[in-house]
């Protein structure tokens, strides 16, 4: 498991990180996968990071904020979900989102998604995995989010 923050801008970030990551797809020659673009879109105006999964295509990775490996991406979900902005007293500045590419995230552990965030998958290619005892425990604190993916038993069990 890797954790790769790219290199970002706090004073962007703040504004918006949807931009960036915009700015970043109309540079790439080959186009972004429709179903991560869409959910990067419907974000614009809010703070966003991209967690890419390991099975991810070349050009997700290329813009993601942050790449799972093959198990333990709680590491990374949870980084990213803490990393949006807070406001002085706080609480999330706005709905803030990761946005989860299409692939599997096995987690080996619990994760608390925060206050005001949202966490949301590209669709049904999107799979959060509990990789042990097949029990996927995500914790919901006050006005967060979760949704656009699917929740499963580690494959093969």
């Amino acid at each position: 498991m890797t954790m790769r923050p790219r290199s970002f801008d706090d004073d962007a970030a703040t504004v918006s990180a949807v931009s960036d990551l915009l700015r970043r797809f109309e540079a790439l020659e080959d186009p972004l996968p429709t179903s991560v673009a869409a959910v990067i879109a419907a974000t614009a105006g809010e703070p966003a990071f991209l967690i890419a999964s390991d099975l991810a295509d070349d050009l997700t990775k290329a813009v993601a904020h942050y790449q799972c490996g093959q198990s333990g991406c709680e590491v990374e979900i949870q980084a990213a979900l803490t990393a949006l902005p807070l406001d002085g007293d706080g609480t999330y500045t706005t709905r803030g989102t990761v946005v989860l590419s299409e692939g599997a995230f096995r987690c080996d552990a619990p994760f608390t998604i925060p206050e005001g965030a949202r966490l949301i998958g590209s669709g049904v290619g999107t799979v959060l995995y509990a990789n042990d005892d097949d029990n996927m425990e995500i914790y919901m604190e006050d006005r967060s989010e979760i949704g656009n993916l699917s929740i499963s038993s580690a494959p093969g069990s």
